[in-house]
Formats: structure tokens, C-alpha cells, sequence
């Protein structure tokens, strides 16, 4: 078997167009909408040479590959490298990398620990905390939404969820960075965040450890599975460790991009306005049109079939989850920014037994958010052009300019 940038090679499959494009260079990912209209021409799959590996976007082909575990496999890696075939640069996750039956392990100590009871139970944290940084931040009139909002807001709330003792938010930020560029290739973003994230790394790993979790939060919750037997004490750290770094730049992202729609769609933010409740769809509208994870990865672990394409054994499958929800087969208008259209079909979270755990705590998060930013801004517009980050696996702003007008 060949390797090629930490996976099997394979060869194009008879039928699949060869597409000549690089989906990681900084001018594609920071373009995910004219990536999304190509891919969705090419058919239910591309090849990619550079990486030797298939591209899917059409909404009833990534949900297949996504819900069919025994053919498309996490075990192997969620990002481009197959870590049945290549050293990683930390354990692999128990709870994203891994398959049933070890899969359904982890996760219910998860499921139980971030439960929409629990969410719920956060709302006053949650409000309280937006209500504070909102209303400071529109005494300036304008504001970096993006760092000053969005990313303390979450490094706000975020570790006391978690219930770590000892907040970093600049370790946090870095850890996270880190680790979504890995999902890429061996690329100058991921050799320069595993750089500039060792110490990040090296701090989280301390900071998830039982004696760092206080006795509150879903990390205490975690550690009670050790204490029952059902989780070691080392998989409870790495449970914990997961959580922590999938939370972060991903609800970051999904809030942040709801504000920069909200402030191109006026008449969106009146309807939210009118009826802060329209918080929560507000959201989800804005993760469908701009998914935070734009790259996700599944490994074939046999050869098989996908809408009367041979898939071969080992091939790496970049799943693309902003090109499925913007496929205009599901969506009337998938371009619009519309709070009030039906969104239960979306699959920002993903799909299937790894859809992601803690959607209903980003979900809290980010309905607090919202709805107390209904409540106190007038308008919001843009006060210069938004900056997006370049990143292997979720779409993030760097720089969000708003104008905010008080009530």
C-alpha cells in the first residue's frame, strides 16, 4: 500500500471526474460558497490528485457516508490522515475516533453530561454573560464583534461549563487552532499552529486532568463515569479533552457568522428583534449558510458503493458539509439567509451515531447569545469588511467590524 500525505493512494474510480484544485489553499477556504457551486457540477464525487483523495458535497451523498459507520469509518481519522496508518500528534479521540462498540461508551458518559437538561440549566450563566459583554460593547459604538463578542463571550462560559479551575484564554484559542488546522494536510497552517500551540498543548492536557475539574460541570460528570467504572481515568482526561477542544472555535465561528448575516439581512434582524424566540433558527440558518466545519473527514473500510460509484477500500472521503447545505435539491434559495425557513434537515452538527454531542450546550450558547442581543441593539451594520482566517477544517473569522446602536 502507498502513502500519500498520511493515507492510502488510491486511483480515481471509473465515472469520477478528476478536479485539478487545491480545497486547502488559503483563497479556497475562505470561499467556501464558489467551492460549494463547483463541487455540486462535479457530480455525487470528485478526485483530488494533489491528495489523493474523493470530495463529496451533494446533501444525500454526505448524509450516506455519514451515517454508515460499518462502511465509512471515524476510527481512522476524522481529518486527512488515516491513524491506522500514520502517528498522530495526540491520542486519537475517544469519542470522535473511535467506532461501535467503544463508540457508544464514551459517548453516553458525554450524552449524559451535556443532556438538553443540563443545557437548559445554564440559561442564567449563559444570558448573563451576553447581557454584560453586549451592553459594554456598544458604549464604543463600534466594536470588533468577532474577538471582542463572540470569542469572550465563549472563553467566558465555555471553561466553567467544562468546570475548569484554571482559565487561559489565550491557551485556549491557540489549543484550538491547533487542533482543527490538523485536520488538514501536512500544510504551513498546521506546521505552523503545532508550533505555536505547544505550549496550548501541554496545557490542556494538565488542565483536564481530575484535579483541575472542579466539582461542578460536565467534567465532574465525566469523572463520575471513572469513579463507576465505566470510563478510565485516562479516557475520562481524553473525553473531557475532546469536548473542550470541538466546543471552542466552532460556536465561535457559528455566532459570530449569525452576526455578520444579521448584519447584511436587516430585514432578518428585525424579525429577530420582533421576536427574540426566532433566536435559535437564527442560528441555525446562519451554520447552514456558512457551516463551521467546512471539511470532515470518512475512511472506507471496504470497497463499496455510493450512488453507482465504486468507492475502493482505505479512500479518504472529504465530506463537505457547507456544499450539502447549500445543495439546491434540499433547499429552496440555499443563498438566502432566511431565520424563518425550516431547518431540520441541515447538517452543520453532522450525522448519524458522530453527529456532534455537544450541539445542544452550542445551541444554548448561542440562543443566550442572540436573543440578548435582540434585546438590546436597535441596528447593527457593518463598520468595515469582515476578514475570514484561514483554516484546514472550520470557516472562522479573524475580524468582524460592526456598528452597534443601543435601544
Amino acid at each position: 500500500m502507498d502513502i500519500i500525505h498520511g493515507h492510502a493512494k488510491i486511483d480515481p474510480p471509473a465515472g469520477v471526474p478528476v478536479w485539478d484544485i487545491d480545497p486547502y489553499d488559503p483563497s479556497v477556504m475562505m470561499d467556501q460558497a464558489a467551492f460549494s457551486s463547483e463541487l455540486l457540477k462535479k457530480g455525487p464525487f470528485a478526485y483530488i490528485p494533489k491528495y489523493s483523495i474523493l470530495v463529496c458535497g451533494r446533501y444525500d451523498v454526505v448524509r450516506e457516508v455519514f451515517s454508515d459507520w460499518k462502511r465509512f469509518s471515524n476510527a481512522h481519522g476524522e481529518g486527512m490522515d488515516d491513524l491506522k496508518l500514520v502517528p498522530n500528534w495526540r491520542p486519537p479521540s475517544v469519542v470522535l475516533e473511535v467506532d461501535p462498540p467503544e463508540h457508544a461508551r464514551t459517548r453516553t458518559a458525554i450524552q449524559q453530561s451535556m443532556s438538553p437538561k443540563v443545557a437548559k440549566g445554564l440559561t442564567t450563566l449563559l444570558t448573563d454573560s451576553a447581557e454584560k459583554l453586549i451592553v459594554s460593547a456598544m458604549a464604543n459604538g463600534t466594536v470588533e464583534a468577532h474577538t471582542e463578542l463572540c470569542e469572550q463571550y465563549i472563553c467566558n462560559v465555555f471553561p466553567q461549563i467544562v468546570g475548569m479551575l484554571n482559565r487561559d484564554d489565550a491557551k485556549a484559542k491557540d489549543y484550538g487552532l491547533m487542533a482543527t488546522n490538523a485536520f488538514g494536510p501536512e500544510n504551513e497552517l498546521r506546521r505552523s499552529w503545532q508550533v505555536a500551540g505547544a505550549d496550548a498543548n501541554a496545557w490542556i492536557n494538565e488542565q483536564t486532568k481530575r484535579e483541575n475539574i472542579s466539582g461542578s460541570g460536565f467534567g465532574r460528570t465525566v469523572y463520575d463515569f471513572v469513579d463507576n467504572g465505566k470510563l478510565t481515568e485516562e479516557e475520562g482526561r481524553l473525553v473531557i479533552r475532546s469536548i473542550f477542544s470541538a466546543g471552542l472555535d466552532t460556536t465561535i465561528a457559528g455566532i459570530s457568522s449569525a452576526l455578520l448575516c444579521l448584519a447584511e439581512n436587516p430585514d432578518q434582524f428585525e424579525k429577530l428583534k420582533n421576536d427574540p424566540a426566532l433566536a435559535r433558527p437564527a442560528f441555525e440558518e446562519a451554520i447552514r449558510l456558512i457551516t463551521p466545519f467546512h471539511s470532515l473527514y470518512r475512511t472506507a473500510v471496504a470497497e463499496t458503493q455510493v450512488a453507482g460509484i465504486k468507492i475502493p477500500k482505505y479512500a479518504k472521503i472529504l465530506c463537505s458539509l457547507p456544499t450539502a447545505n447549500l445543495d439546491p435539491e434540499q433547499w429552496d434559495s440555499p443563498e438566502k439567509f432566511d431565520i424563518s425557513r425550516d431547518l431540520r434537515r441541515h447538517i452543520s452538527f453532522g450525522y448519524g451515531i458522530h453527529s456532534c454531542v455537544g450541539m445542544h450546550v452550542a445551541r444554548a450558547e448561542a440562543e443566550a447569545f442572540l436573543s440578548a442581543f435582540a434585546r438590546n441593539v436597535e441596528h447593527v451594520e457593518l463598520a468595515g469588511k469582515p476578514v475570514w482566517r484561514p483554516n484546514n477544517a472550520v470557516q472562522l473569522l479573524a475580524k468582524l467590524p460592526l456598528n452597534l446602536t443601543p435601544k
